[in-house]
């Protein structure tokens, strides 16, 4: 009903696009420019969304047991996975780059979000706790859901409320929401700060860092399955239960496509990946942008669309062709184990919350940001990692539960 009423009101006219921020790649056009091709735009977005959620499912990143278990270091599946998703994309952008630096550094856009390294830090350290508590991530979430994984709707219930607090506070006057430049503007420096990796070594570019940290992280993911062998979670889930944890993909195959993605969404979007600015979308909409906090994200353009589409059409229908054809749709909590109602609400809460204040997730400042070589996004990224493990450990050694 909403979405009829803004077209019959005239605010949603889909006709611009992310090629109305200066240096933008303009992939995109207006639909009355090209029809064919910001469907096919769409499309893509769709199909590249569908992959990652099918990758998601294989390899076992939906199911909660798994996912929390690397906070403890019961298993190593999402380290396998970022280490190779991230390193992946760097070789995959230092090529892009090479090809096209100014294209590439045109979707840099955590380069110049001006988030502040305290604000990303803190944002990303409670992410990372509601992730613990969640036993999913902002991205990982539709996934889940496509997969009929049993607490899904209630860490999306939890995601609405946190964001939606998020918005009212910043909107009546508390300074949460990082104050950042549009993707393709470039503002000046706050006091000369360093915001990347290729401007603290300024002897080097992008490309000749990004392919270096590329491969050197893809030699740690190597490591890490030397050290911790898939075998090992297989064997640990098939003693546990035997459900269908035991039968997943190698993470590291599953990261390896994620990462060389990211090339083909900055063409398409001129942006990173990303996934928790989509649910704010979403409250900006419903709520007739009366928020200032969010009323720039009211969906009226397609540069507030591609999210949706990419992650709530693409990764959600991924999990759910994975699990439907490998008969896994819909586990019970005989199957797998269960975060209760209220841990799952308060996980999903406390990790959109998080991401807002951040201004990014694990997919936008674990994969773009630190792909990038933002310094913000790599202590941000750390921070995650952080947060959820002290909430892991702490949960495990039974310091407090829910």
């Amino acid at each position: 009903l909403q979405f009829l009423y803004l077209i019959g009101s005239g605010r949603i006219t889909l006709l611009h696009t992310m090629s109305d921020y200066p240096g933008q790649p303009k992939l995109l056009r207006s639909l009355s420019e090209a029809p064919i091709l910001a469907v096919g735009s769409a499309g893509a977005l769709l199909a590249f969304g569908a992959a990652e959620g099918y990758l998601f499912q294989r390899a076992r990143m939906v199911y909660p047991e798994v996912f929390f278990d690397q906070f403890w270091f019961g298993t190593f599946v999402l380290m396998k996975v970022f280490l190779s998703g991230v390193g992946c994309s760097m070789l995959a952008q230092a090529m892009y780059f090479k090809y096209d630096p100014k294209k590439m550094e045109a979707t840099r856009f955590y380069k110049y979000n001006h988030s502040g390294i305290a604000r990303t830090v803190a944002g990303c350290a409670t992410l990372g706790v509601g992730m613990s508590l969640a036993c999913t991530g902002p991205t990982m979430l539709p996934s889940a859901l496509g997969s009929g994984i049993p607490h899904g709707p209630m860490v999306l219930a939890g995601a609405v409320a946190g964001t939606t607090l998020f918005s009212v506070l910043d909107s009546i006057g508390v300074p949460l929401k990082p104050r950042g430049a549009s993707p393709g503007q470039t503002p000046p420096k706050a006091g000369g700060a360093l915001r990347t990796l290729d401007e603290l070594w300024s002897s080097y570019r992008y490309d000749q860092l990004a392919l270096r940290l590329g491969v050197g992280l893809l030699a740690a993911a190597g490591a890490c399955e030397l050290l911790f062998p898939h075998a090992q979670d297989v064997a640990k889930y098939v003693g546990e239960n035997g459900t269908p944890l035991a039968a997943g993909w190698n993470p590291i195959l599953a990261g390896i496509p994620i990462g060389l993605g990211q090339v083909a969404l900055r063409m398409i979007t001129g942006d990173g990946q990303g996934g928790s600015t989509s649910i704010e979308q979403w409250v900006a909409t419903l709520t007739f942008g009366l928020l200032p906090s969010s009323s720039k994200l009211v969906m009226t353009k397609l540069e507030n669309w591609w999210q949706s589409i990419y992650v709530w059409g693409g990764t959600l229908a991924g999990g759910y062709l994975a699990a439907t054809a490998f008969n896994e749709y819909a586990p019970t909590s005989a199957d797998i184990n269960v975060p209760s109602p209220l841990r799952a609400f308060l996980g999903g809460a406390i990790m959109f919350f998080g991401s807002r204040l951040a201004g990014g997730c694990t997919c936008g400042h674990g994969i773009s940001g630190f792909a990038e070589l933002s310094i913000p996004s790599i202590l941000g990224t750390a921070a995650i990692f952080g947060g959820g493990i002290a909430t892991g450990v702490a949960m495990k050694l039974g310091l407090f539960s829910l």
